[in-house]
């Protein structure tokens, strides 16, 4: 399948809700970064009390690896052609941020953007992205297209 043909299904079966539910939840979960780096254990939590248990609710059997990093097999019908998703967990510490973890949906306007948004430590760095990446999959696996999820 090439780029363009995944990318229309995507926007076909991909609901711009779920994405919203998930990355909200994800922003409430608080990960800084802290001197603990990857080893912070809020960081961890989320990976695994978070993520991990979003992508089994859908037939998807991620692990979690020695460091803490989430890994994901999905195995298409051809073994030309791959895609590798990146995504991290930790964001910045709240510093003066009001409600960082709030996760309220708040209108874009104030800040040049159309639409609605998500408020909060992370919304536009990385959970965002890990609610897309985590809603994409799902969708390509309940297309049944291109792929299934690897043992």
């Amino acid at each position: 399948m090439d780029a363009g043909t995944a990318k229309r299904l995507l926007e076909k079966h991909l609901s711009y809700e779920d994405v919203k539910r998930l990355t909200v939840k994800l922003v409430r979960h608080a990960s800084p970064q802290t001197h603990l780096l990857e080893a912070e254990p809020q960081v961890l939590a989320l990976i695994s009390d978070v993520v991990k248990p979003e992508l089994e609710q859908v037939g998807l059997k991620p692990s979690i690896d020695e460091m803490g990093n989430l890994i994901l097999h999905l195995k298409g019908r051809e073994r030309s052609g791959r895609l590798m998703l990146v995504g991290y967990a930790m964001c910045a510490a709240p510093s003066t941020m009001q409600n960082p973890y709030s996760g309220e949906i708040v209108d874009g306007a104030p800040y040049k953007l159309d639409g609605e948004c998500v408020w909060g430590r992370g919304a536009c760095e990385q959970k965002g992205s890990l609610a897309a990446m985590k809603k994409s999959g799902a969708s390509s696996l309940s297309l049944g297209r291109n792929s299934k999820a690897e043992p």
